[in-house]
């Protein structure tokens, strides 16, 4: 049975929650007009990546706020599910905030929330001074009832993908689908192009790569710099299904719900012929040297 999912690109917007939820609102109405079945957002989407310390503080909500209430109804008015990056409130501690991504199903349950593990910040200056790091990677049943199906997903965000272990322990947990919110610029082209059909093909499973389009100005020395797309769709064997083209400045960029269709019964022979997860020998890799 096939999946129709879509990964949505678009330019960053420094407007908070309330203008990501209008987004969310007329997005998901495209998806459904498109029978999506899943889509994907960006990294931080709700609030606004680039926005500072203290309007990243001021919209971060918890996983009973109103906000998250409003979400939930949109997905289940649309019959859509979808998985958006927001920056978490900690329930217990006001001033400790996560870089998150919560899942919600087409029935308008939240099925999954992910904290990012492993915040990107070379220089100390944005993502380590603001955000508390995530310590797990937990996977969960999703239910599609457009084809009424049920699929194992997990969650990753930016700099998680590009270490083999988070996306293996998520395949090793059963998930065949991979969903990846980022905030990637110029300087990460590699990460579409190698990394992530890497991680795809070495773990057997579909990834889901939505990215930011358009001007960066996230860190101190990024002036000039751009978001560079480039969202993707890649298959359990590192093909990619659909993909958005690299940016060539800022003021040409690719906006959009980028779609595909995901059947796993096309990878089978692949699968079985490549089982790397079934082939593992993790009894010769952690020997204590490695770790």
């Amino acid at each position: 049975m096939t999946i129709n999912v879509g990964v949505y690109q678009d330019a960053h917007h420094p407007g908070g929650w309330r203008e990501g939820l209008k987004s969310v609102h007329l997005v998901l109405a495209e998806a459904t007009e498109k029978e999506l079945d899943l889509v994907l957002f960006p990294e931080l989407y709700l609030s606004g990546y680039m926005i500072g310390k203290e309007k990243l503080l001021s919209n971060s909500i918890t996983k009973s706020d109103d906000v998250m209430e409003m979400l939930k109804e949109i997905a289940k008015k649309n019959k859509v599910g979808f998985a958006i990056g927001y920056p978490e409130k900690d329930a217990n501690n006001s001033s400790s905030i996560y870089n998150s991504m919560c899942v919600i199903d087409a029935r308008g349950n939240v099925i999954l929330n992910y904290r990012k593990s492993h915040l990107y910040d070379p220089d100390m200056e944005y993502e380590k001074v603001i955000f508390t790091a995530g310590n797990e990677f937990p996977v969960a049943d999703m239910y599609f009832p457009r084809v009424d199906r049920t699929v194992k997903i997990g969650a990753l965000i930016c700099f998680d993908i590009e270490f083999p272990e988070p996306a293996r322990m998520l395949a090793l947990q059963g998930a065949s689908i991979i969903l990846v919110g980022t905030a990637d610029t110029e300087n990460a082209t590699h990460t579409p192009h190698r990394t992530v059909p890497c991680r795809a093909a070495e773990n057997g499973v579909f990834v889901m790569y939505a990215n930011y389009t358009g001007p960066c100005t996230c860190f101190s020395d990024s002036e000039g710099a751009v978001f560079h797309g480039q969202s993707a769709i890649f298959a359990p064997d590192g093909s990619s299904l659909a993909k958005f083209k690299p940016e060539t400045s800022a003021q040409q960029v690719s906006r959009g719900i980028l779609c595909a269709q995901l059947n796993e019964d096309l990878y089978k022979e692949h699968k079985r012929k490549n089982d790397y997860l079934k082939e593992r020998r993790p009894d010769i890799y952690y020997n204590g040297t490695c770790l």
